[in-house]
């Protein structure tokens, strides 16, 4: 089962919208921000159903990130399309609109505060 689960996330939301480049290089500290944007943004529930995979959505979700900034293209959309892609290879119902919308805002919150920081 988990090996299928594997094969199934093989490919992510992003695959053929941003260069193999740009995925090797996503820096790490925006996959820590992104992880830790969803430790405070979704519900326990979401968090423990999408299990092992925490660490890939915060990867995609980094991506939505770059892709956002690159394509000019609203950043809680692309969120939205993170978890709904999750939502379709795991089989949830994970309420990805308003999971977008609630991680776009915390990823806002999080860059203000960096720049003040600095």
């Amino acid at each position: 089962m988990k090996d299928s689960m594997d094969a199934k996330l093989a490919v992510g939301p992003f695959d053929g919208q941003t260069s193999d480049e740009s995925q090797e290089n996503l820096p790490s500290h925006l996959v820590a921000t992104m992880w830790l944007c969803m430790l405070t943004s979704l519900d326990t529930d979401s968090l423990e159903s999408l299990g092992d995979c925490n660490m890939a959505v915060a990867f995609d979700l980094g991506i939505a990130v770059q892709v956002s900034d690159e394509e000019d293209v609203p950043l809680a959309e692309l969120m939205a399309e993170v978890f709904e892609f999750y939502n379709e290879k795991m089989e949830l119902t994970l309420p990805s609109a308003k999971l977008g919308v609630a991680m776009a805002t915390s990823y806002q919150k999080a860059q203000s505060m960096q720049h003040r920081v600095h």
